[in-house]
């Protein structure tokens, strides 16, 4: 990957480019002038971290969500953040011991 600098020098400033290595160069190999994943990338739990990385922002995500929806979207500052993170820190121990299955969604899916 390319990366630009800038080259500051007293009274002078110039632009050049360099090549740098990057984390990506780990995860593909190169064969042929073709570019495929790297066995790092297919057997090294890349996507076991991805995909827990996920859950966890899903859920993250979802938690703040709802915990804000139970205080009317009220805007938070010091008075009610300890609230806020009871509550958050509650959906969380909600969706670590039973993940969604507890959650109700009423809607009318009639078309």
């Amino acid at each position: 990957m390319w990366r630009a600098c800038s080259l500051r020098k007293p009274g002078r400033r110039a632009w050049g480019f360099w090549r740098r290595p990057t984390a990506a160069n780990a995860l593909i190999s190169r064969w042929q002038g073709h570019i495929f994943p790297s066995s790092a990338y297919e057997n090294g739990g890349i996507h076991e971290a991805i995909m827990e990385y996920e859950n966890n922002v899903f859920f993250d995500i979802l938690a703040e969500d709802l915990a804000r929806r139970d205080m009317n979207d009220a805007p938070i500052d010091e008075s009610n953040y300890a609230e806020l993170a009871h509550r958050i820190e509650a959906y969380i121990n909600e969706f670590e011991e039973n993940g969604t299955d507890n959650i109700l969604v009423d809607i009318d899916t009639t078309i």
